[in-house]
């Protein structure tokens, strides 16, 4: 139980602004960072974690598919002197270089049907997470005057998804079409909110989808 709530209390700690920048020395993509792993059984791990690409690159930039913190997560454990590179459906999350990745049923691939990790942005009833993309037609490469965090913010698209215990995930881009179905629905079990957002109600639209995630968690508290 003291272990949970220290994992829960990390977690917690996860800061917006550090978990989207990726400039030296907070990350440097190859070095290895002290972190976890959570099974899927809910055994927590401790070791070190190598850095990844925020997302996997298109061929053009000369990078493997399976190299980035969406796709695996290359454990090393420094008692068995061992190291292991595991997929989303072999853990619950892990953190590294204070972000932390949570293994969801979530692709913006529609084809693939693979859960994928998602770096954190903000926990709560609906958590948010940020999930990037490579551009297909990217033909530059980082510049010496460029930072990494800027570099990436141009090769990656990025998507705000959010996720709640028991339903299916759903990123800002996908509910854009059809928004008081889709989000009155992903809301349901706080009745109250979902009526306001089917019935349309002023304060209750897509452009007022922040406000809505913030009223949905503070309800969350309560419950």
């Amino acid at each position: 139980m003291k272990k949970l709530m220290i994992i829960t209390f990390l977690i917690a700690l996860v800061s917006t602004s550090i978990a989207q920048n990726w400039d030296e020395p907070t990350y440097i993509e190859g070095e290895k960072y002290k972190g976890f792993i959570i099974l899927n059984d809910g055994d927590t791990l401790y070791g070190l974690l190598k850095a990844q690409y925020p997302s996997d690159l298109n061929t053009q930039n000369h990078v493997t598919i399976m190299v980035s913190n969406q796709t695996s997560c290359i454990f090393y454990d420094e008692k068995e002197k061992t190291s292991k590179r595991y997929k989303a459906k072999e853990l619950k999350g892990y953190m590294i270089a204070e972000r932390y990745y949570t293994s969801l049923d979530y692709n913006d691939n529609l084809m693939a049907k693979s859960k994928t990790f998602a770096l954190l942005l903000k926990q709560g009833g609906i958590s948010e997470y940020v999930y990037y993309s490579s551009k297909p037609d990217l033909l530059h490469k980082k510049t010496s005057n460029e930072s990494y965090t800027d570099y990436y913010n141009k090769i990656y698209s990025k998507k705000t998804v959010y996720h709640r215990d028991g339903v299916k995930p759903i990123d800002n881009q996908s509910i854009a079409l059809g928004f008081k179905k889709k989000m009155s629905a992903f809301v349901e079990d706080n009745q109250k909110l979902a009526s306001k957002i089917a019935n349309k109600e002023k304060g209750y639209k897509m452009f007022n989808l922040q406000k809505i995630i913030n009223e949905y968690n503070d309800w969350h508290l309560t419950k």
